[in-house]
C-alpha cells in the first residue's frame, strides 16, 4: 500500500488522518494547526483574528473573505468555536511518525503557545517557528516556508 506525505494547515484534519490511518503516511507536516483548546475569551480571539490582518496578505484575504459570505458568516463562526474547543490529546499520543511542526511567531489566530503544546505532546517531530510571520506562512514566506518543508520532507 501506498504511504503519501501529508502537509495540512490550520484544522485537524492532517493530524487526523495520520492517526486514523497510520499505515497510509509516511510523514507528516503540521502548520499552525490547532489542536488543544485554546484557553481564552472568544472576545480575546476576535481581537487576535482582527490583528492577524497586518500579517495577511491581500490576495488571502480576498480568498477568505469570499469563501466567508459563500458559506456565511454565522456557520464560519460556529466552526471557529468548534475549532477552540478541538482537543486531539487523546489521539495524539497514538501519532508515531515522523512529524514537521511549523509556526509563525506572531501567530494571533492560533496562539504560538499551542504548536509548543503540540510539539511536547508528539513523539518524532521537528519544530520550526518562523519568525515575523502570522497564521499563514505559506502564503507570508512561501520560499522559505517550501524550503523548510521540503528539507524535512527530502530527508527521510
Amino acid at each position: 500500500q501506498a504511504r503519501h506525505h501529508v502537509l495540512g494547515h490550520g484544522f485537524r484534519i492532517a493530524a487526523e488522518l495520520a492517526v486514523d490511518f497510520p499505515e497510509c503516511v509516511e510523514q507528516l507536516v503540521l502548520v499552525d494547526a490547532p489542536l488543544f483548546p485554546f484557553d481564552h475569551s472568544l472576545l480575546r480571539q476576535g481581537w487576535g483574528m482582527l490583528y492577524s490582518l497586518r500579517y495577511t496578505p491581500l490576495d488571502l484575504l480576498r480568498v477568505v473573505i469570499a469563501d466567508t459570505l459563500q458559506m456565511g458568516v454565522w456557520p464560519t463562526i460556529k466552526i471557529g468555536l468548534e475549532i477552540m474547543r478541538s482537543d486531539l490529546t487523546h489521539k495524539l499520543a497514538q501519532l508515531q511518525l515522523p512529524t514537521l511542526i511549523i509556526w509563525g511567531d506572531q501567530d494571533t489566530i492560533v496562539p504560538w503557545r499551542l504548536g509548543e503544546a503540540l510539539a511536547e505532546t508528539l513523539a518524532p517531530h521537528r519544530f520550526v517557528t518562523m519568525r515575523g510571520v502570522g497564521h499563514t506562512p505559506m502564503w507570508e514566506r512561501p520560499e522559505e516556508f517550501n524550503r523548510i518543508a521540503l528539507n524535512f520532507l527530502c530527508a527521510a
